[in-house]
């Protein structure tokens, strides 16, 4: 049951600014975070605060944070850094460094939850020239806030396709509603990839054995961008692997809100990932795997393992941005969520524009990478369809 809210009039917001001042919100926002469920665990004061101090703050970028009370107590808070760019202010919520995670502010659920987002969107705005806002639920609260905003702003869809492990009673309730193709493919790709070793999964859990796992991890990730063609990727940046270290071995216990699996042969990774855990899901965030064994999909066995994982724990598993094929062989319902450029200024819709721009170069770029990938694999460029050898 929905809470009943007080009158509107007795909202305050405003922009805390600065470590010390964001640093005194810590039990505020745990509280708040306790008594409205964060959506994601990106929400909670711990991974913003990392996120500042290993991936932002390096940058020199400036720390802000909306926040919004009601007779005094903190019913809403939506931390962001602001960069210069192209000479404009440009806010950007704090994240591990790709964007991937729910941006939205995390909002306590009453009846005036509505105003307060419409309320903590416009003090947003007033933050920079530009805001940048990741992987809003579309037709939700803040989603709905930007789209009557009459500003020029940019949207890029994204579907996360989504597999609904929390009905079930158990793994196998859940694996006999699968077809018999599935369930079978799933058993050899795991015979094939243990024959003659030995075939472990395991949460990563210890100070050296994360050390390890992340360096491994993202060493496979920038083999990837490298194939792509996009060597300035977060994914190079040491600052990043340096926030997964400090989350993953800060908090390696059962109600840690990140955590890493990994599929291990003979003692050496063959595929992991990071993800993020809260009341409701499990969240794919970054994954990766080693391409000398692709042929045995041992991605398509690491979604097996994280699944019952989320399982024994009556979550879902959200698999993330990208309707891969491997993805939606899992999933039983995609959401749809939005990522926003909103201007703030006129300056602002240089950014908006030139957001534009890279959607309409997007298919360019995507057909781009895949010679690139051919070209690696063979060493000459595939034939036009119906052209002479």
């Amino acid at each position: 049951m929905t809470p009943p809210a007080a009158p509107a009039s007795d909202l305050t917001t405003s922009i805390v600014r600065g470590e010390e001042a964001f640093a005194a919100l810590a039990p505020e926002w745990t509280a708040l975070a306790d008594a409205a469920p964060a959506p994601s665990a990106a929400h909670t004061f711990s991974y913003a605060w990392d996120a500042w101090r290993f991936v932002s703050r390096p940058r020199g970028g400036a720390l802000c944070c909306v926040s919004v009370r009601r007779g005094g107590r903190l019913i809403g808070v939506w931390p962001f850094e602001v960069r210069s760019k192209r000479g404009l202010r440009v806010a950007y919520p704090l994240s591990a460094g790709a964007h991937e995670e729910y941006g939205g502010p995390l909002l306590l659920e009453d009846a005036d939850a509505d105003v307060v987002a419409a309320r903590a969107l416009v003090e947003a705005r007033r933050l920079a020239d530009a805001i940048r806002i990741y992987r809003l639920p579309t037709g939700g609260r803040i989603a709905a806030a930007v789209e009557a905003d009459r500003s020029p702003k940019h949207r890029t869809r994204i579907v996360c396709p989504i597999v609904g492990l929390s009905a079930f009673p158990g793994w196998d309730a859940w694996l006999a509603r699968q077809s018999g193709n599935f369930r079978n493919e799933l058993r050899r790709k795991r015979r094939r990839l243990g024959s003659g070793a030995e075939l472990r999964s395991e949460r990563v859990r210890g100070t050296s054995h994360v050390e390890r796992f992340v360096a491994w991890l993202f060493e496979r990730k920038s083999e990837l961008v490298a194939q792509l063609g996009t060597p300035d990727s977060w994914v190079r940046r040491p600052e990043t692997q340096a926030f997964f270290v400090s989350q993953l071995a800060g908090g390696d216990g059962e109600g840690s809100p990140v955590v890493a699996l990994a599929l291990e042969r003979d003692g050496a990774f063959v595929a992991g990932c990071i993800c993020l855990v809260s009341q409701h899901r499990m969240e794919y965030l970054v994954t990766g795997y080693d391409a000398r064994f692709a042929g045995f999909s041992p991605g398509f066995l690491l979604v097996e393992d994280c699944a019952r994982w989320a399982m024994d724990r009556r979550l879902d598993l959200d698999l993330g941005i990208a309707e891969a094929a491997y993805k939606l062989r899992w999933a039983d319902r995609c959401e749809e969520y939005s990522s926003y450029v909103l201007a703030s200024s006129w300056g602002g819709c240089t950014e908006v524009a030139v957001a534009h721009l890279r959607s309409a170069r997007e298919p360019l770029r995507a057909h781009a990478a895949a010679w690139r990938r051919l070209l690696g694999r063979t060493g000459r460029a595939p034939r036009e369809i119906g052209a002479r050898p």
